[in-house]
């Protein structure tokens, strides 16, 4: 189980390497797309102009009320466990 806060911080990175962050294995694309679809942000992301690769901007301001479903795609790939 994992809690992911109502104002998620995310970092000045893509959106892939949001949801990969501080993991000691590397992801394949594939691997962050999966965690994506089990966040219900892979329709979100695929959406954007620039998709999986998007700046989230500092703490994630690109993104208003996505950025919980970001988050959560990091704990789907165990990175909040």
């Amino acid at each position: 189980m994992a809690l992911v806060s109502q104002e998620p911080v995310l970092y000045a990175r893509t959106l892939r390497e949001n949801i990969a962050y501080g993991l000691e294995t590397t992801l394949t694309p594939r691997d962050v797309e999966h965690a994506a679809r089990r966040a219900n942000a892979h329709d979100f992301i695929s959406a954007m102009k620039d998709g999986y690769e998007t700046q989230a901007g500092e703490k994630g301001t690109q993104l208003s009320g996505m950025r919980a479903c970001v988050c959560v795609g990091y704990v789907c790939v165990g990175g909040g466990v």
